[in-house]
């Protein structure tokens, strides 16, 4: 067996649910140990290699298909705000010099809480002080830099965010929730994590720029909006076992409607389960 078909094997066993026993540990450092074992004293495997066991008509669906276009053609990607000391950094109610800033740690999927952080809000404070166009808008898509799974949620605060999400900031014409409820399906959630190449399991702008959507003039982008504002409603808990029911339905509808934009046929979707996705 060669070191690629270890990595597989092992991944394959760890998909399956036998990481259930593993102590919980970051997502990176379990990749790590992943490729150490199947690898050892050999040089890591590429990405590419990682996903030979993709069958070809998942490949299809991304690969040559004429309907869609580059993420990155439809929303503007933008790194979030760090503080260039710790102390410029608070987890209490702040006064007039401090900026709420949204951070993955109150964010769900189409589910965005209150800011988790505040930053002092100045050139000596901050690496970076973003533009107001990266957050001063109606709708924007908040995407966590670390997965899997993808999370990503419609934002309406008009609030920066930290250096732990992504704000991607909709051309005009391009729909918010579109956008959510295509990174958050089971089918972009299997792309980014087994074809975008990110082997330490965070997300980085050149890959989220090329991940493929379909293009939005084909579609009906209201239909995704419904979906996403019934998903923020409902957040990501809900108490009662009702909700949950429904929260679920909602899910698989949209999961339905994403596989068809995509033109995902039967083969497709039982590769996608074969998987674990």
């Amino acid at each position: 067996m060669t070191g690629v078909q270890k990595v597989l094997h092992i991944s394959s066993i760890l998909d399956a649910g036998a990481s259930d026993c593993l102590p919980p540990m970051p997502a990176a450092q379990l990749l790590e140990r992943k490729i150490a074992r199947a690898v050892s004293q050999s040089a890591a495997p590429a990405a590419s290699e990682l996903t030979e066991e993709v069958p070809d008509s998942l490949l299809g669906l991304f690969l040559g298909n004429p309907n869609l276009v580059r993420l990155g053609d439809l929303a503007a990607i933008h790194a979030g705000a760090a503080p260039r000391r710790a102390w410029s950094r608070r987890v209490a109610p702040p006064d007039d010099a401090w900026r709420g800033v949204v951070t993955s740690g109150v964010m769900g999927r189409f589910h965005v809480g209150k800011p988790e952080a505040y930053l002092l809000w100045s050139r000596f404070h901050l690496f970076r002080v973003p533009d107001r166009s990266e957050y001063d808008v109606p709708e924007k898509v908040l995407l966590s830099r670390s997965g899997p799974p993808l999370v990503a949620a419609v934002d309406k605060s008009r609030l920066p965010v930290g250096n732990d999400v992504y704000s991607l900031v909709p051309r005009e014409g391009v729909g918010a929730g579109f956008l959510a409820c295509l990174l958050n399906s089971r089918l972009l959630d299997f792309y980014g994590n087994r074809l975008a190449g990110n082997q330490d399991s965070r997300l980085r702008p050149e890959s989220i720029r090329e991940i493929p959507v379909p293009d939005p003039e084909r579609v009906s982008m209201q239909q995704f909006a419904r979906y996403a504002a019934l998903l923020a409603h409902f957040g990501p808990n809900p108490q009662s076992w009702i909700d949950r029911q429904s929260r679920d339905e909602v899910l698989e509808e949209m999961d339905d409607a994403v596989f068809a934009l995509y033109g995902a046929g039967r083969e497709a979707r039982e590769g996608l389960a074969a998987m674990h996705f």
